[in-house]
């Protein structure tokens, strides 16, 4: 987990290591998502990873979570069945990204430059934006604050109403 606002954007803290994912594996789930990014790790590690997570559980569903194509293109030939979308906007690199709402645009490229499944996730707040994440050709889509941060989507609704 980030310690200050100042390494947010640096961060690897989704599942960020072969022992935090034989964690999850262990706890019973289906399906381990992963920081697919290139932040704190070279393309060699996170592939090696991917891998090591591949040889020890083949039947474990690897999801990488991300935040450009580049990352998605890498994590599919290390071996990830899904790719998502989920950090586009939080990180170093795409920060700027943070458009308010899902990157379509990520979703569309993932989609047409890869053979894996792909997750659209993060910043999805109404309606018309899952139409737009589906429309983009997602394969399944996940809803995170939206749902489970009451407070936050109360902020998001009341900051939309003041436009």
């Amino acid at each position: 987990m980030p310690s200050a606002d100042t390494d947010f954007y640096d961060s690897v803290f989704i599942t960020p290591n072969y022992e935090s994912a034989v964690a999850v594996i262990e706890a019973g789930c289906d399906v381990v998502a992963l920081d697919g990014t290139l932040r704190g790790r070279n393309e060699k590690e996170l592939t090696e990873l991917v891998q090591r997570l591949k040889a020890a559980y083949p039947d474990i569903v690897l999801m990488a979570d991300l935040a450009t194509v580049e990352e998605g293109i890498i994590c599919e030939k290390a071996g990830s069945d899904i790719l998502s979308s989920t950090l586009s906007g939080y990180t170093r690199d795409t920060m700027h990204n943070n458009l308010g709402g899902p990157d379509i645009q990520l979703i569309r490229e993932l989609k047409s430059r890869t053979s894996c499944l792909v997750n659209g996730e993060g910043k999805i707040w109404d309606s018309k934006q899952l139409r737009d994440v589906w429309a983009a050709g997602a394969d399944m889509v996940t809803m995170g604050s939206a749902i489970t941060n009451p407070m936050k989507t109360t902020a998001y609704l009341i900051d939309q109403m003041k436009k």
